[in-house]
């Protein structure tokens, strides 16, 4: 057997950052200016000392001199300083910018101190201020290297003080200036300062091993490798340079003060190969998870907390999946993602529509070696296809999908003025009368529903929900694209619809929403709220009896996908370019994780100002939603990919409540239009042909 010792230089160039840096100073000296700074104080009171041996030789000067009442400002013995910590503390060091002592600034030089070795010095006051007013710190004059510049305004105390680090000479000696360069002519005032020691930094080790043994007799191996005390490391094996599997212990702690690290003998994690290649890399402290898990078609999707082994994973044996009320599920195939943390099953015969099913997991651990707890199981459901159930859209985007159009406020914040939808029902009844009752009040539609998480992933859960009105957006004075696109859904439909909202403002497609083919075709991670959205979906249509009691038996039906984002794509530095790929990604993986290769997507293009848009980044992500629609450019979405043309919708500044561009000025018109013509898009692909 060949042993080889193998690196890959991006672990190493990790590990090098892992260094041991300064660290907090030491402290060395602590000098109370109660005294006279000439002298040098170990009982600092209220602050720990650590002088000892030459440490205590260690003096402070200062130029001028202060003694006596020169320099100082005494406090006096009452008032809220007079207290236990201040006791024996009651005079400052003080020097002025341009009052009398006409004094500007006072030289302090220390002795004593470790020979070319850098120092903290820290200054600071009791009252959790180290300067009253602005003061400058130079080395040696004023002339000198600047050292930093503390300010406080007017009286405020700082909270922390003012450090900084200095380097004495050969002989232990170092010299600084602090000047007072308030114009206005404050005093500078401290009590007090420190002197720290710190610590000297050896250059790391580089990463590498330094000798390898294999036993002969006992089949097992000892690895020696350079290292760094304080550190920890994780040690893998391959037999191939490619993958690298479970390690052989997780955690291992480097020596604690040399700079070499052994570990062994350990059993031949591989006696049947003839190479094997170790690799450092890491330590893993955390036992891997599964985190999600769900199926439809002929797959099943398993996500884990961490990449896991490869070698366990893609073996379908490791995998139990039992139907509900019935025997287990054959599995043919099982594959693991680029990045090594979902796995998919493949089953030979496709999974129930609206079924149950339980995932056993066996044998499997991460890429350390940390196994899964025993006994990991989960359950999962197929998604529904009831054709007389509820009719499910998922409306997904950013802030427009959210919803900012105006229901009763328009231009200057004018209740019923240009802009808001109000203003639309009042001069135009022939297409808007609809919208209301007698009594002028919106229409609840209690055939059409919406459910929208109006909160951050992982945040407290903030649902609105409940029959159709202009409600749904940020707030209950503005509503989105579910309004428009849930009239004409209702229209066309003689079952309930329920238009599940999953938006955030300010995401983008290719980072937020980036979808798991995008990663795959062009790198990258799935973004967090792809997930998001595939995870409310579920957590919604697996409780809908519990969201809402009156569909309770009903079934649902998933029956279309509405997208309305683009803004942060189409920034003039943003990754518009790839804005086409992404969604056509987006269009594919939607229609995987609901297990329909066909499902309906409407788009709502980006036609932020209108015809008269010239900005190239934003033409791009226009032209790139047009484009996923064109039979011609993409012949497998003929018929059942539909992009509504907005830019006829925009409404200036002027006509609008706001001068908010990103939000289509906040225009309500703008906003039910939208709606409206991505759900007459939507009823197009529905219809029979």
């Amino acid at each position: 057997m060949n042993l080889h010792a193998g690196l890959r230089s991006g672990i190493l160039a990790t590990l090098a950052c892992l260094s041991n840096g300064f660290g907090q100073a030491t402290r060395v000296a602590a000098f109370d200016v109660n005294s006279g700074a000439s002298e040098t104080q170990s009982g600092f009171q209220g602050l720990a000392s650590a002088i000892s041996g030459s440490q205590n030789d260690i003096t402070l000067t200062t130029t001028p001199v202060f003694n006596g009442s020169t320099g100082y400002r005494d406090r006096g013995t009452g008032g809220a300083l007079a207290t236990a910590t201040q006791q024996g503390l009651m005079r400052d060091l003080c020097f002025f910018n341009s009052t009398s002592p006409d004094l500007t600034a006072v030289t302090f030089a220390l002795t004593g101190l470790e020979a070319s070795r850098q120092h903290e010095i820290g200054h600071f006051m009791y009252n959790q201020g180290a300067f009253q007013r602005r003061a400058t710190f130079y080395e040696t004059s004023v002339a000198g290297p600047l050292l930093g510049s503390y300010a406080t305004p007017g009286n405020t105390p700082d909270q922390g003080g003012f450090t900084f680090t200095i380097t004495a000479n050969a002989s232990g000696e170092a010299t600084y200036v602090v000047v007072g360069d308030d114009p206005s002519g404050s005093s500078v005032i401290f009590n007090g300062m420190t002197v720290g020691l710190l610590p000297v930094t050896a250059p790391p080790q580089p990463l590498e091993f330094t000798a390898i043994n294999l036993d002969g007799n006992k089949d097992e191996i000892t690895l020696t490798w350079k290292s760094n005390p304080g550190q920890t490391y994780g040690l893998y094996w391959s037999d191939n340079l490619e993958t690298f599997e479970a390690n052989i212990a997780p955690v291992i702690p480097a020596h604690p003060t040399e700079t070499v690290t052994t570990f062994g003998p350990f059993t031949n994690p591989g006696p049947k190969d003839s190479k094997l290649f170790f690799q450092v890399g890491p330590p893993d402290f955390e036992d891997p998870a599964l985190r999600n898990l769900f199926g439809n078609g002929s797959s099943i999707t398993l996500v884990f907390s961490e990449a896991m082994a490869a070698g366990l994973a893609t073996n379908p044996t490791n995998f139990l999946v039992i139907e509900e009320g019935g025997g287990p599920v054959e599995l043919i195939d099982a594959k693991m993602g680029e990045d090594g943390t979902v796995v998919t099953l493949t089953t030979a015969t496709p999974l129930g529509i609206g079924s149950s099913y339980s995932v056993t997991l066996e044998a499997l651990t991460d890429r350390s070696g940390r196994p899964l707890p025993a006994n990991t199981s989960d359950t999962f459901a197929t998604w529904d296809n009831n054709p007389n159930g509820v009719k499910v859209f998922i409306l997904a985007g950013q802030s427009n999908m959210q919803g900012h159009g105006r229901n009763e406020t328009g231009v200057n914040g004018v209740a019923g003025a240009l802009g808001s939808l109000r203003y639309q029902v009042n001069n135009d009844p022939a297409n808007y009368s609809q919208l209301v009752d007698q009594e002028e009040n919106w229409i609840a539609r209690d055939d059409v529903k919406v459910w929208w998480r109006d909160s951050d992933l992982g945040s407290a859960r903030t649902v609105k929900k409940g029959n159709l009105k202009p409600i749904f957006g940020v707030d209950s004075a503005r509503f989105g694209p579910e309004y428009g696109f849930g009239w004409v859904l209702g229209e066309f439909y003689g079952e309930p619809v329920l238009l599940l909202k999953t938006a955030w403002g300010g995401k983008s497609l290719d980072v937020d929403f980036r979808p798991p083919s995008a990663v795959a075709n062009r790198g990258g991670i799935v973004g967090p709220y792809y997930n998001g959205m595939i995870d409310y979906a579920r957590d919604v249509l697996g409780n809908l009896g519990t969201e809402f009691p009156e569909w309770s038996g009903l079934g649902y039906q998933i029956v279309g996908f509405a997208w309305h984002q683009g803004w942060n794509d189409g920034g003039s530095t943003g990754p518009f370019a790839d804005y086409e790929a992404n969604l056509a990604d987006l269009i594919l993986d939607v229609r995987s994780e609901f297990g329909l290769p066909n499902l309906p997507i409407s788009i709502g293009n980006s036609g932020f100002g209108g015809f008269a848009q010239t900005a190239a980044s934003r033409l791009a992500i226009i032209n790139a939603q047009l484009a996923v629609s064109d039979p011609a450019k993409y012949p497998a979405f003929q018929d059942t990919v539909f992009t509504a043309e907005t830019r006829s919708f925009w409404r200036e500044a002027n006509l609008s409540p706001l001068d908010q561009g990103y939000h289509w000025n906040q225009n309500g018109e703008t906003y039910w239009l939208l709606g409206k013509a991505m759900g007459e898009g939507m009823t197009g692909l529905l219809a029979p042909r």
